[in-house]
């Protein structure tokens, strides 16, 4: 016949080992929730990093076409002085 005391008779942290236990067990779920929020960080990073060049790109457009395709930015231009002795003015291709 065998005889066996267990928990708070042995002197035993079982309340401590438990915790410890659980804790092992828990610990690939604690790494995987880490992980994603880095992960939703590091998304969230890349996506204002790209809405930005999105608004620098809308701008570049825009600013593109305001001035280079502006239809009247290279139409040819008339420069007049009072004194033709002074200045004169000539416009080639």
């Amino acid at each position: 016949m065998s005889f066996q005391v267990g928990g708070l008779a042995s002197g035993l942290p079982v309340d401590d080992i438990i915790t410890q236990l659980i804790a092992i067990e828990r610990r690939p779920l604690d790494l995987m929730a880490q992980q994603q929020a880095e992960l939703s960080f590091k998304s969230n990073q890349f996506q204002a990093v790209e809405d930005r060049v999105s608004t620098l790109l809308t701008s570049l457009k825009t600013l593109t076409a305001q001035s280079v395709l502006d239809n009247n930015l290279f139409q040819g231009k008339l420069a007049t002085t009072g004194n033709d002795a002074i200045v004169t003015a000539t416009a080639s291709d």
